[in-house]
């Protein structure tokens, strides 16, 4: 059974989101940059999900229904309440996004990805068919992740990625269907990058 997600969890959380948006962005903490955050679109997706996801979590899955459905009008995102998303997660461009399963934590994504399950009963941890990813994840535009796979920390999705199968960590990975063409190396990932 899943863990249920406490208000305080929920928060912090959403502050993790915020102290990594600042990282990738080179700024300090503040009022303006707060603001700043506050105004993307994205930062509603990942709110209305979180705060969702809650809701899911005391059983009311009416209300946590009804968020998702107001978060896919308002930002074009399909953010499944009961999918279970670290902090620290970015979305840049938010229309046609759709996630179900289990993601880590500090995980960008460019935008229009679409990860969830493929109908199949085999569970890695996320569910039945629902994929398991790691953390520090970058995801390029168009990435499909689909059905039982693990994809391991520190990885790189390049744009229209079709994962099918299982990725090893610290790989960079492209193509349809998608292959390892690299490996990610220390300091190279944009949540690591110095000014």
């Amino acid at each position: 059974m899943k863990k249920r997600t406490t208000l305080d969890e929920t928060f912090a959380n959403m502050w993790g989101d915020y102290t990594f948006w600042l990282k990738l962005n080179h700024k300090k903490a503040g009022i303006a940059s707060y603001l700043s955050f506050l105004l993307l679109p994205g930062t509603y997706a990942i709110y209305i999900y979180r705060i969702a996801h809650w809701f899911d979590g005391l059983n009311i899955r009416p209300v946590s229904r009804i968020m998702q459905n107001i978060d896919i009008m308002l930002t074009g995102t399909d953010l499944n309440p009961r999918a279970d998303i670290g902090k620290g997660f970015i979305i840049f461009h938010t229309p046609g996004s759709a996630f179900t399963g289990k993601i880590g934590e500090n995980c960008v994504t460019a935008g229009a990805f679409k990860i969830g399950g493929d109908g199949s009963s085999g569970d890695v941890g996320a569910g039945p068919g629902l994929p398991v990813i790691g953390n520090n994840i970058q995801l390029g535009v168009d990435v499909l992740i689909l059905g039982p796979v693990k994809i391991g920390d520190n990885c790189w999705f390049l744009s229209r990625a079709t994962v099918y199968k299982d990725i090893p960590a610290d790989s960079i990975v492209a193509g349809t269907p998608a292959r390892v063409i690299g490996k990610v190396t220390p300091g190279a990932n944009m949540y690591e990058r110095k000014q």
